[in-house]
């Protein structure tokens, strides 16, 4: 049996114990399964600890209904990321897509097809269990740039950019000119001391001047300074002339 799959958690959600039999039948040899005969029980299922690592979910329940169970499971942060598969006899596009809207990541339709099942159970754990180890990666990654970012040599630097802007982590193309004008523009500076007060009142955070916003290094020359040194003192200056020399 596949170790990763031992360690996997479903929730069956669905009024009719029946089809909670059918589905349990199914992931049992694969998979611990927890069941909720209503949307009420889901809820505190997933928010209780440890929480599903997916969730097989009935729409048509009396009281409330699969739709709004998903609505409340993709609002609460701490059940936003568990992948949700919408288990129903209705198979119209509308439903569909109003599932996707709420958040479902795929539909498995009644009468359950056994192979079907394990197919998207599989597909999906595998999906999340990588999206979560890379943002495990992606925060251990910001958390060592936060503690030495001094230290951080160019080479390390321009490695960090294909991981995109985070709330942490923003590029901006130029410090002063307007690539749209061709001249030096306030509203540029103003951009930048912008992005930079917004981390000052936060937790703070990492801006590279100089890359837009799809990743591509620009440099400095749009800038019209001669080194990197005479940019730093412009930034500087700017920095004290409107947050502060203590910043």
């Amino acid at each position: 049996m596949n170790p990763i799959e031992q360690q996997g958690q479903i929730l069956i959600v669905d009024d009719t114990a029946e089809n909670v039999d059918v589905l349990a039948g199914i992931l049992r040899e694969h998979y611990k399964i927890k069941v909720a005969l209503n949307g009420p029980k889901a809820l505190k299922i997933a928010q209780s600890e440890p929480a599903p690592d997916l969730i097989l979910l009935d729409i048509m329940m009396p009281d409330m209904d699969g739709c709004e169970v998903c609505r409340r499971l993709k609002q609460a942060p701490n059940t936003a990321d568990i992948p949700v598969i919408f288990v129903t006899a209705k198979n119209e596009v509308e439903d569909e897509t109003k599932g996707f809207d709420l958040g479902a990541v795929d539909y498995i339709t009644k009468p359950i097809n056994p192979h079907i099942v394990l197919s998207r159970v599989r597909a999906h754990l595998a999906l999340s269990q990588a999206t979560r180890a890379l943002k495990r990666r992606n925060q251990e990654l910001e958390e060592k740039v936060a503690n030495d970012f001094s230290n951080f040599t160019p080479d390390t630097l321009i490695a960090l950019i294909p991981r995109g802007e985070s709330e942490t982590f923003e590029f901006k193309s130029t410090l002063r000119h307007n690539l749209h004008s061709g001249k030096n523009d306030k509203a540029m500076e103003n951009a930048v001391l912008k992005s930079i007060a917004g981390f000052l009142n936060s937790q703070g955070g990492h801006l590279m001047v100089g890359v837009d916003d799809a990743g591509i290094i620009l440099g400095l020359k749009k800038d019209g300074f001669p080194n990197q040194d005479r940019a730093l003192l412009h930034l500087n200056a700017l920095i004290c002339e409107h947050l502060g020399s203590q910043v």
